[in-house]
């Protein structure tokens, strides 16, 4: 697993009672976005039969890959962000909380 999807999972938490959880899949621009997501949709469709056939379970995920511009506004807990990012109200007054972030994560990066 990659160490920020790790790090993310246990700063954030998964949980059993989880609903929403966000995939992304990045490809060439210009590439078309069926074609780049038709291997990550086969596998998740052969992982959800497996899970099924194995005592019943439920599907681990259900339902067709979304746009995320259209399911972060839904999801983003702006409070907790600001409290792992240390975001503060000053900042917001001539920022977004977008830029705040970035800036965060921009400077880990170079450290």
């Amino acid at each position: 697993m990659n160490t920020q999807i790790g790090e993310s999972l246990r700063r954030f938490g998964i949980a059993d009672d989880t609903t929403d959880v966000v995939v992304a899949l990045f490809g060439p621009r210009g590439g078309d976005p069926a074609a780049a997501l038709a291997p990550a949709v086969a596998l998740l469709e052969r992982d959800q039969q497996q899970q099924q056939q194995q005592e019943g379970a439920p599907a681990a995920a259900a339902g067709p890959p979304a746009a995320l511009e259209e399911q972060l506004a839904r999801l983003f807990d702006a409070p907790l962000a600001a409290r792992y990012y240390h975001v503060v109200p000053a900042e917001l007054r001539v920022g977004s909380m977008d830029e705040a972030i970035a800036c965060r994560v921009g400077g880990m990066e170079c450290l």
